[in-house]
């Protein structure tokens, strides 16, 4: 199943800067400081497209380059929005219409903070993860930040291996992509993308958000660099005797 999950949502990874790498090395710090309570605390959150008929994202490489992203056009797709934590499913949205900052405050709003308040008992008791998606920072929506007291984690761009809910969208694009028959117009899609959220189990999503500390540990590892056994020094120690 890992197998397949990498098939239909390939790692693209980004050019990270050495500032890039400082940040990322200091939020990875930080997750291990605060442990198991830290995760347990926090409401992890991420927008996707889930596209008409297929799900997987399109490469090409040239001959000794670096593989490209393939942005194809014209495709139908549905923008969908969730957050979760280690107690499961926190709240989701369909995104319709442009992505804009009034449509995000309004999901915050009437989705987010009510259900994780529900969830804690009051904003004290939590933290909210996003990304610096231009659209969450937002004045309107930082202001309501502000309002309601949500504490925000100061996640690193680039870094969506540091965000649990990537996994869950691989495991939503794969129970999509195993539905026959396949959906044939943006009605059904809509009803497959609320299928494959409603059969996400507790278990999953828990094992999830706590796997945030083995790849935070790989990328300290790793000095910030995305992962792989290539560099990480754990693997590559020199044999006795050399």
């Amino acid at each position: 199943m890992n197998k397949i999950c990498k098939r239909y949502n390939p790692k693209f990874q980004h050019t990270l800067t050495p500032k890039n790498k400082e940040e990322r090395l200091a939020y990875a710090h930080q997750l291990l400081n605060d442990g198991r309570p830290g995760i347990r605390g926090t409401v992890f959150s991420d927008e996707v497209h889930f596209q008409l008929n297929s799900n997987r994202t399109i490469y090409y490489r040239l001959k000794n380059k670096p593989r490209v992203k393939l942005k194809l056009r014209g495709v139908k797709a549905i923008r969908f929005w969730a957050g979760v934590n280690t107690r499961g499913k926190v709240a989701c949205a369909f995104l319709d219409g442009k992505f804009t900052g009034n449509i995000y405050r309004k999901v915050i709003e009437e989705q987010l903070i009510p259900k994780a308040n529900d969830m804690y008992g009051d904003a004290q008791h939590w933290q909210f993860q996003q990304d610096n998606h231009r659209v969450h920072l937002f004045r309107d929506v930082m202001d309501l930040f502000d309002d309601k007291d949500i504490i925000l984690v100061d996640h690193p761009p680039n870094s969506p291996d540091l965000n649990p809910i990537e996994t869950i969208w691989s495991h939503m694009k794969l129970y999509i992509h195993k539905c026959k028959p396949q959906a044939e117009n943006l009605i059904q899609l809509r009803q497959q993308i609320r299928e494959a959220w409603r059969e996400l189990k507790m278990p999953l999503i828990r094992k999830t958000c706590y796997h945030l500390l083995k790849m935070a540990e790989k990328v300290v590892r790793v000095r910030g660099e995305y992962y792989h056994k290539n560099i990480d020094p754990l693997f590559n120690q020199p044999e006795q005797g050399q």
